[in-house]
């Protein structure tokens, strides 16, 4: 029977609120990454909260979450059992993270990854053409930031991420943002690419340059 470790006890007033949504997230990579597979059935309500270190409350709060995301689901004498993935609401930005975290199973991720290449491009020429001052200064900061990071792959992972968000921020379209997620699909490579011809587009404001950028650094990350 796959097992989990548990989460770290929280230690603040607010622990509570925070310990339900990372026992989701948890439970959800768990999904996600195959350590419960489609069809598979989850432990019992007292086990699985025991493997977990958690109250029986805040595992069903947690499976609640994942049921309305589309990840599981409970019948009668059947338990609870993981969904096939083409159930799950994936464009929900929790399962999006969750994906592309986890990893999620390799025809999973090349889905994705097609949807990135197909978005992002489209992202870029809307933020050229609708990008104000301030978010030229995000980006412009978000890059020196990748730059300062050196080798040190969470600064710069962190700095990336920044620089999706404000990228997506300038196109104005707040479906677009709640896909910054995806664009995380290149977190998983070991490539270090160059964003200053995106972000020189972009603030040229040259949405046909943006998108061709973009789609370059798409391909070179999907490879």
């Amino acid at each position: 029977m796959a097992r989990m470790p548990a989460p770290h006890a929280p230690d603040t007033a607010n622990a509570a609120p925070r310990l339900k949504g990372g026992l989701a997230r948890q439970l959800g990579m768990a999904i996600t990454s195959g350590t419960y597979r489609p069809g598979d059935a989850l432990p019992n309500e007292i086990d699985l909260s025991q493997q977990l270190g958690v109250s029986r409350s805040a595992l069903r709060e947690a499976l609640h979450t994942l049921s309305a995301k589309g990840l599981i689901e409970a019948r009668p004498r059947a338990g609870t059992r993981v969904r096939d993935y083409r159930l799950w609401t994936l464009l929900d930005p929790d399962v999006l993270d969750w994906c592309v975290s986890g990893p999620a199973p390799a025809e999973l991720m090349r889905a994705l990854q097609d949807v990135r290449g197909l978005f992002e491009p489209a992202a870029a020429a809307l933020a050229a053409t609708h990008r104000k001052p301030a978010d030229l200064t995000a980006m412009r900061e978000a890059l020196i930031a990748m730059e300062r990071a050196g080798e040190d792959r969470e600064a710069r992972l962190a700095a990336t991420r920044t620089f999706r968000a404000a990228l997506l921020a300038a196109t104005g379209n707040p479906v677009l943002e709640s896909l910054a997620a995806l664009a995380g699909l290149s977190d998983h490579t070991d490539a270090q690419p160059d964003y200053w011809p995106l972000f020189d587009a972009i603030a040229a404001g040259g949405p046909d340059a943006a998108r061709d950028a973009v789609t370059a650094l798409v391909r070179n990350t999907a490879d």
